[in-house]
């Protein structure tokens, strides 16, 4: 997809009230790009490989506020006890 492309793409969804979610990052500046476009959400291997779930809980450890040992969290699929 070309930039013109994306930048329509991304205006004519916000204006239908859509949040934005953009797949398969892979560079800064793609990232930037998305973040000029007030992009909602952003995810691809630009920010990580796919993760099992003891990879996953350890890495949220690491880079946010991950839920405290023992305590149990909701994923798409079934409830994980972290």
């Amino acid at each position: 997809i070309d930039i013109s492309q994306g930048k329509s793409g991304i205006t004519l969804a916000k204006k239908l009230g859509m949040q934005i979610v953009a797949e398969g990052i892979e560079t800064r500046e793609q990232v930037d790009f998305l973040a000029q476009q007030d992009c909602d959400l952003i995810q691809g291997f630009y920010f990580s490989r796919p993760l099992n779930t003891d990879k996953a809980l350890e890495y949220m450890k690491e880079h946010y506020n991950a839920p405290a040992q023992g305590s149990t969290f909701e994923t798409e699929q079934n409830a994980v006890k972290a």
